[in-house]
C-alpha cells in the first residue's frame, strides 16, 4: 500500500468513525468549540489590552510644574537635567503663556471662564515622555526634591489600576482555559473510547491479518485530530462574528474609539486556535487508545 493509499484509507476510516458516533462527535466538537471560543476571546482581550497599553505609553507624559519664583538659570539647569536623564525619552518646555492658549483652545466657546481672570494662573511646565522601562516612581521622587519644582503630575495611580485589572483578568483567564481544555480532553478521550469499543471486533480482525498497532491506531488519531480542527474552526467563526458585533456596538456608543485588533491579528489567532484544536483532539485520542491498550 502506497503512502497516498494509506493516508486515504485512514482518512476514510476516521470519517466513518465520526459518522458512526454522531452524538458523541457533536458533543466533542461543541465542547472543543466552546473551550477554544473562551480561549480565543481571552487572547483577543489580551491583544487589545496590550495595544491599549502601548498607546497609553505613547501618549503618557509626566508633567513637571515650575515654581513661579524659580529663576531662568534654575529652569535651564532643570531642562539639562532632564535631557541627561536616561529615564526621560524627550522633554518639551511649555511657558505659561502657551499653556493658557492650549486651555483656551480646549474650552472653545467657554473660554470666557478663563478670560475673566485678572492674570494667568498657570505655571511654566515641562512635559516629559518617559522610557518604557523607566522607574516612574523613582523619577517622581527625585523631581519633587528639586527646589525649582512645584509639583509633578504623573497619573501613576490610574495607570497602576489598569495594569492590575489586566493582570487579574489574565490569571482568571488562564485558570478558566485550563479547566475547559482539560474537560475537552476528557470528552475527546471518551468519544474515541466509545468508538474503539464499538469497533473492537473490527480491530481484532485487523490484528489477526497482521495489522500493526499504529495502523490500527491511526484512524482514531486522525478522527480526534479532525474533531479538534472542526471545533476550532467553529470557535473561530463564532469569535469573529461576536467580535465584529461587539466592535459595532462600541463604535456606535463611542465613535472616537479606535486602534482595536484587526483582521491580521484575527487571522493569526485563527491559526493558533486551529493548531490548538488539532493538538487537543489528537492528545485526547492518544490518551484514550492507551487506556484501551490499542
Amino acid at each position: 500500500m502506497s503512502l497516498f493509499e494509506s493516508l486515504s484509507f485512514h482518512l476514510r476510516e476516521a470519517l466513518d468513525g465520526i459518522k458512526h458516533s454522531k452524538v458523541m462527535a457533536v458533543a466533542t466538537i461543541t465542547s472543543i468549540a466552546l473551550s477554544l471560543f473562551v480561549l480565543g476571546a481571552f487572547l483577543l482581550f489580551l491583544k487589545n489590552a496590550n495595544l491599549f497599553l502601548s498607546r497609553l505609553h505613547d501618549q503618557y507624559k509626566l508633567v513637571v510644574y515650575i515654581k513661579d519664583q524659580a529663576d531662568t538659570d534654575s529652569v535651564t539647569q532643570l531642562k539639562r537635567r532632564f535631557e541627561g536623564d536616561p529615564a526621560v525619552e524627550s522633554v518639551v518646555y511649555i511657558p505659561k503663556e502657551d499653556a493658557l492658549k492650549l486651555v483656551l483652545a480646549d474650552l472653545g466657546e467657554k473660554d470666557w471662564i478663563v478670560k475673566t481672570l485678572e492674570k494667568n494662573p498657570l505655571p511654566d511646565s515641562f512635559e516629559l515622555k518617559i522610557n518604557e522601562r523607566a522607574d516612574v516612581a523613582d523619577l517622581v521622587r527625585r523631581l519633587q526634591s528639586d527646589r525649582a519644582v512645584s509639583r509633578v503630575s504623573s497619573g501613576q495611580e490610574w495607570v497602576a489600576a489598569i495594569l492590575r485589572a489586566v493582570l487579574l483578568v489574565r490569571y482568571v483567564g488562564f485558570a478558566l482555559v485550563f479547566v475547559l481544555g482539560f474537560t475537552s480532553l476528557l470528552i475527546v478521550g471518551n468519544t474515541i473510547w466509545v468508538t474503539v469499543y464499538a469497533r473492537r471486533d473490527e480491530v481484532a480482525i485487523m490484528r489477526l491479518v497482521g495489522a500493526t498497532n499504529w495502523f490500527v491506531r491511526t484512524p482514531f488519531l486522525v478522527e480526534g485530530l479532525l474533531t479538534g480542527v472542526v471545533g476550532a474552526v467553529l470557535s473561530f467563526v463564532l469569535l469573529v462574528v461576536g467580535y465584529r458585533l461587539l466592535l459595532g456596538q462600541l463604535q456606535t456608543v463611542a465613535p472616537g474609539l479606535s486602534g482595536f485588533a484587526g483582521w491580521p491579528e484575527l487571522k493569526r489567532l485563527g491559526g493558533q486556535l486551529v493548531m490548538m484544536g488539532g493538538v487537543l483532539g489528537f492528545l485526547g485520542s492518544l490518551v484514550s487508545l492507551r487506556r484501551l491498550s490499542v
